[in-house]
């Protein structure tokens, strides 16, 4: 039952750095189609090849789509439903719309829709941060005592 409430405190950390992650490929991804002019499967997947992305596994798989022919829009969107990233579905989609966005706008539509975008996850990952400051504790702490309660009802 330990393992139960220090698994739930390192899910709360995997999603804090999962949003994160989310974040650094937004960033990555605008400097990627703004310095290079980059069409957007290739930009997904400059951005996508970093080392800090390791949580990410979807722009490779969108670039690995696009090479095989399918179109971004539809790369983008099978690449993100088949990816075990530890992200909510409303969040998901967003980040679905972020990218069928993308592939329809000229460069100032993009600035646009990369500031929303990062706006917005950049309150997920505020949100996130707190539920870990506030459960981490709280869930390790719970495990323990559980795990105290079984082992003195077993004896």
């Amino acid at each position: 039952m330990t393992l139960t409430g220090l698994f739930s405190a390192r899910m709360l950390k995997i999603r804090l750095n999962t949003v994160n992650s989310v974040l650094l490929f937004i960033s990555l991804l605008q400097n990627e189609m703004s310095f290079t002019l980059s069409p957007i499967a290739d930009a997904v997947e400059n951005a996508g090849k970093s080392p800090s992305l390791y949580l990410l596994d979807f722009p490779c798989a969108c670039a690995e789509m696009t090479k095989q022919g399918m179109d971004f829009p539809d790369a983008w969107k099978t690449a993100l439903e088949e990816s075990p990233v530890l992200l909510k579905k409303q969040e998901r989609n967003q980040i679905i719309q972020m990218g069928q966005s993308l592939s329809r706008c000229d460069a100032k539509g993009q600035e646009r829709i990369f500031d929303y975008y990062r706006a917005y996850f950049t309150e997920i990952f505020q949100k996130a941060g707190e539920n870990r400051k506030k459960y981490a504790s709280v869930l390790s702490a719970a495990g323990i005592l559980l795990s105290a309660l079984a082992a003195v009802i077993l004896i």
